[in-house]
């Protein structure tokens, strides 16, 4: 991977992805995220919908 590698997922932000990444894995965690502004809980909340695809996990998986 390179510095800075990307993964576009359409309308998800980087901490919907990172979080559903974190929640979907094997075994899942549970992240303790703190969050401030409604937009903040929105985005958070968002995250449990998101379906990570495989490729997606596995570029995932192998920088982590």
């Amino acid at each position: 991977m390179e510095p800075g590698f990307r993964i576009s997922i359409s309308s998800a932000t980087r901490n919907q992805v990172v979080l559903a990444w974190l929640m979907g894995g094997s075994p899942a965690a549970t992240p303790m995220v703190r969050v401030s502004p409604v937009a903040q809980i929105e985005e958070v909340m968002a995250a449990r919908d998101l379906a990570l695809d495989a490729d997606a996990l596995t570029v995932l998986n192998s920088v982590s």
